[in-house]
């Protein structure tokens, strides 16, 4: 049985050199750490999320109503919220169209509203708790965002202007 030294020798020898190696290791660690990043988060990741993207389709709604000269209303329930239009043609309330229309929220995270009382509730069934009329005033509420699994908790408030405020920062 022969044993080849490949350092002694002139012939080549098979296998890695500690560079490639060293490459290998260097582009495993770059992937685990893109793909670690994408991950869902456990915590308050998706409740900082949805609370943001509440924040934004407020405004955006707030936004579109001046512009377009339209009714908009806002109402939720404990997994979901939705924004409606109202059809002056029809007299009624109609769910709004992409990207203000229903959304659901994860299984971990639970959403109730406050709304000041107003007096107006009482003249129709339909009428969604929040306004937000073309003339640029928002019914004033607080909307808060539960954590199912850890105790945190985001508030968002809404004045009668349409100023928000958030305590996600």
């Amino acid at each position: 049985m022969q044993i080849s030294n490949c350092l002694s020798s002139s012939k080549t020898c098979k296998g890695f050199t500690l560079i490639e190696v060293l490459v290998v290791l260097l582009i495993v660690t770059i992937l685990f750490g893109v793909a670690f990043t994408r991950l869902p988060s456990v915590g308050g990741g998706d409740l900082i999320l949805e609370s943001r993207r509440l924040d934004r389709l407020l405004q955006m709604a707030k936004d579109e109503a001046m512009l377009s000269n339209t009714e908009y209303g806002f109402r939720t329930t404990d997994q979901s919220y939705e924004f409606l239009v109202f059809d002056d043609s029809k007299g009624r309330w109609s769910a709004a169209r992409k990207p203000l229309h229903q959304r659901t929220l994860p299984d971990r995270i639970a959403l109730s509203i406050e709304v000041e009382e107003l007096g107006y509730q009482e003249y129709s069934e339909d009428l969604p708790p929040v306004l937000m009329l073309s003339s640029g005033e928002v019914t004033p509420f607080k909307l808060e965002f539960f954590s199912r699994v850890t105790e945190e908790q985001i508030t968002i408030a809404v004045d009668g202007y349409g100023r928000v405020t958030s305590n996600d920062d």
